[in-house]
């Protein structure tokens, strides 16, 4: 009887500490599994031409905002003065009008690729900064750049554009602009890269714009995007 109480605890013994064993390799997987992920923001509008949407890309949360840097007319050279900037409230990392993009304070590196899960570390290469990309030497014939802030007086030709803005050329390389050649006069689509975004911090991010359309109704002027951020070691 000893000898079969023994061989009973020796194998619920057993028993409890495999089953220890392949729970700690279970978790192992999926906090390999996490590793890997990355978040989604779906349908966020930016139909809007006189706002900036900034985005947190630790958070996910939004804020939408008018903008207030100095605009100039087309039509008649009329300035706009810049106005007080409503206060930002979230810590945000990328900002985004109409098809334009903006970091706060980010360089971006363009990687070519288009699964966001294969890049796991910072890949090395060129990083680009903001820039500030004057009016008068813009055109959309040349970069479409150009960023359009007030339609009211379209009908009249004279259309109001952001004299100065900042913006990251490297993310607007992100987006594709076919000319229609009637109205609208571009459709705008994405060419799905991934892209790196690197803090003086040490903080990086990835960042990928998959629609420029909202995913359940095709309506245009809403985009989605897959991101992760990277805190600094």
């Amino acid at each position: 009887m000893r000898i079969i109480a023994y061989l009973t605890m020796l194998a619920v013994t057993f028993c409890v500490t495999a089953c220890s064993y392949s729970n700690y390799f279970v978790d192992e997987e999926e906090e390999e599994e996490e590793t890997d992920a990355y978040s989604t923001l779906s349908n966020v509008n930016i139909s809007a031409y006189d706002t900036w949407t900034y985005i947190n890309l630790i958070t996910g949360e939004t804020e939408t905002h008018p903008d207030a840097t100095e605009w100039i007319y087309s039509g008649t050279g009329e300035i706009r003065e810049a106005q007080t900037a409503e206060e930002i409230t979230i810590d945000w990392h990328v900002a985004v009008h109409r098809y334009e993009f903006k970091t706060n304070g980010a360089s971006v590196l363009n990687t070519g690729l288009t699964d966001i899960t294969s890049v796991t570390s910072l890949p090395s290469g060129t990083y680009t900064a903001d820039e500030i990309a004057p009016y008068e030497t813009e055109s959309v014939a040349e970069n479409g750049y150009v960023l359009s802030m007030d339609l009211s007086g379209m009908m009249d030709g004279n259309v109001g554009y952001a004299h100065n803005p900042t913006i990251n050329r490297t993310l607007c390389d992100g987006i594709t602009r076919t000319a229609t050649g009637s109205m609208p006069p571009y459709v705008y689509s994405t060419t799905a890269q991934v892209f790196a975004l690197q803090w003086t911090d040490g903080s990086w991010a990835t960042f990928q714009v998959t629609h420029t359309a909202n995913t359940s109704t095709s309506v245009s002027h809403y985009m989605t995007f897959n991101y992760k951020y990277h805190a600094a070691e």
